[in-house]
């Protein structure tokens, strides 16, 4: 008979994650070793999670992404700041709108505008490339609409492959399609809306920890944005 599987424990590590959303019933110094800093225990129906709305209601009246970001991914120390930056952010900035409302308009300005707004949220250098801390916008089927690894090219009215503009934008070509990543499929295929790895990044040929968080419902959203910075190794 051969050797029974070897079963791997995690770690706990213990880490303040300093959740901040405009639910004031959600500690701001959640424990990454706890549970899910957003889930309730109440006899109120309204903190139910549903597919299909985008946000959640919370006991007290506010709200929260509908997503849920699994125990292993918040007991780590790496992947518990990249979420935590990445869900703030969606968040307090309603990013899932911003990226509606830029594809609706469909126009130059507004993929300018959507991109800046961006790039000061997450304290990007306009215009020079940033491979880590590295931002990337996904549409639902992993075409890439964003990639800080990319460089800004704004006034250009041409398709420059490569580059983060709207004509580059419009023909799939700022970066190959990432609906094979992990980061970026599995909040697209899974009610939870979280998706992680590390991996080596073909893009900055670094090896990086991604979080990838749904921006929408389940199976009718914009896209994924994913958070992720450069790590000594697998």
């Amino acid at each position: 008979m051969g050797k029974r599987p070897k079963h791997h424990h995690h770690t706990t590590i213990k880490r303040n994650c300093h959740i901040v959303s405009n639910d004031s019933s959600i500690s701001n110094t959640s424990d990454c070793s706890s549970s899910h800093p957003h889930k309730k225990t109440c006899n109120d129906q309204r903190c139910e999670s549903r597919c299909d709305e985008p946000y959640r209601i919370c006991c007290n009246g506010t709200i929260a992404l509908n997503v849920q970001a699994p125990d292993c991914l918040l007991t780590d120390v790496t992947y518990c700041g990249l979420y935590t930056t990445l869900y703030n952010a969606i968040l307090n900035n309603n990013l899932e709108v911003a990226l509606l409302t830029m594809l609706n308009t469909n126009t130059q300005a507004s993929y300018n505008l959507f991109i800046q707004q961006l790039e000061t949220i997450f304290g990007i250098p306009s215009g020079a490339h940033q491979a880590s801390p590295r931002l990337l916008v996904a549409l639902p089927d992993g075409t890439v609409v964003y990639d800080s690894a990319k460089a800004d090219n704004f006034t250009s009215t041409v398709i420059e492959p490569g580059y983060n503009n709207y004509f580059t934008s419009r023909a799939k070509a700022i970066n190959e399609n990432h609906n094979s990543r992990v980061a970026v499929f599995v909040p697209q295929m899974f009610p939870c809306g979280v998706g992680y790895e590390t991996k080596l990044s073909t893009t900055t040929s670094t090896i990086q920890a991604y979080v990838g968080i749904r921006a929408g419902k389940f199976l009718n959203n914009t896209g994924t944005f994913r958070w992720s910075i450069n790590v000594p190794s697998l």
